[in-house]
């Protein structure tokens, strides 16, 4: 189970990863280079497995594989890319990267709902998270949160090596 949340370049996650009747802390964000987009800030939800596997794909491929991953559908996204530009995309289950998102906030994994309605009523992405923590199951143990710009920043004016995409 999974809350990510983002609103004003800012990017919250809880990190509660359950197996069966089982929870422990598993980072959901991190910062890493994504095919043509550059360096960019990612949170994933779903089988840890299938997050790192998700990843992996995100580094040489942007158009999906054609294939789902185990247990996502191809039509579903378990997760959000930020980018240097400040812009945000949904990643479905295949690694397909969909089109900059153009909304006030967005949300993933099992609190999206929640998450959602959280922020229509004015809270940032890290609040939205941390109330999912109090009143979601299978959500919990501590939230992160990223400011995008400021993490990316570092990265920007990077040379890029030869033979990189982006």
């Amino acid at each position: 189970m999974t809350a990510i949340a983002y609103r004003d370049g800012m990017i919250a996650a809880d990190r509660q990863s359950t197996f069966d009747n089982i929870s422990h802390q598993f980072v959901k964000i991190r910062t890493m280079e994504v095919h043509t987009l550059g360096w960019c800030v990612v949170a994933m939800s779903g089988y840890i497995g299938n997050v790192e596997r998700m990843c992996d794909i995100l580094k040489y491929n942007i158009k999906g594989t054609g294939t789902a991953l185990v247990d996502y559908g191809m039509n579903n996204s378990y997760g959000l890319i930020c980018d240097s530009l400040g812009k945000v995309y949904r990643v479905y289950g295949d690694g397909l990267v969909g089109s900059a998102e153009i909304n006030e906030f967005l949300a993933e994994g099992s609190a999206f709902g929640f998450l959602c309605g959280a922020m229509a009523q004015g809270v940032t992405a890290q609040e939205a998270v941390k109330l999912a923590c109090k009143h979601c199951d299978g959500v919990g143990q501590a939230v992160d949160v990223v400011n995008v710009m400021e993490e990316l920043q570092p990265y920007i004016n990077l040379e890029r090596p030869e033979g990189t995409p982006w």
